[in-house]
């Protein structure tokens, strides 16, 4: 694992140990936010957070479908000229 997401990952355990052993943290943050409860903080920002990875792996789906059909491609081109 790189360390941007070793970092990632101490920071996610963190602020989640942060959540679970001061629950009304949330509740602060989220009406600073002008959210009225903690827990509706919690699923918008895990939503979005699905969201964004949805849509990185979607990206690198296309970029693997690229690769592949461009390996696929150049093998086929070379089979060719044999």
């Amino acid at each position: 694992m790189s360390n941007i997401g070793t970092a990632f990952w101490m920071f996610f355990w963190v602020l989640a140990d942060v959540v679970v052993f001061f629950p009304d943290s949330t509740t602060l943050f989220a009406n600073r936010l002008g959210i009225g409860r903690g827990s509706d903080l919690i699923t918008y920002v895990s939503l979005a957070l699905v969201f964004f990875v949805l849509f990185r792996l979607h990206v690198k789906l296309h970029e693997i479908q690229r690769d592949i059909t461009s390996l696929v491609r150049k093998d086929a081109l070379e089979d060719r000229d044999v």
